[in-house]
């Protein structure tokens, strides 16, 4: 559906009190989301995972992934809104670093928005 033209109808099937029903839904097109300061600001996720974040208004979207650091390892990808740490919500790259560095040695669990959809990433 990403290619389909906005104004275009297309059907949607739905589940509704246990039978499928098919709706018709008007394709639009979604405005920009992120809203940045005036002069965005790139902060480096310093430690061993690799990766460069900006603030955006939902959390921290990966602009520079190193290929071979923890967190392309782990799956994550440039473009990809770490929304939670652990469930904690991260604003700023000091916030991340400090949430990646737990002292217990566990895997943190990360919640990331891709195109779209949420997902959960464990970095290795």
């Amino acid at each position: 559906m990403a290619a389909t033209t906005p104004g275009t109808s297309v059907p949607v099937q739905v589940l509704r009190n246990g039978r499928t029903e098919t709706l018709h839904a008007t394709v639009g097109e979604l405005a920009g989301t992120r809203t940045r300061a005036s002069e965005p600001t790139a902060e480096r996720s310093e430690g061993r995972f690799g990766m460069t974040v900006e603030s955006d208004s939902k959390g921290l979207v990966v602009v520079q992934l190193d290929p071979n650091g923890i967190a392309a390892e782990s799956g994550i990808r440039e473009g990809d809104v770490i929304l939670k740490v652990d469930g904690r919500s991260v604003k700023t790259a000091a916030e991340l670093k400090s949430a990646l560095d737990r002292k217990d040695g566990k895997p943190s669990l990360l919640l990331v928005e891709r195109e779209g959809t949420t997902i959960f990433l464990t970095p290795k």
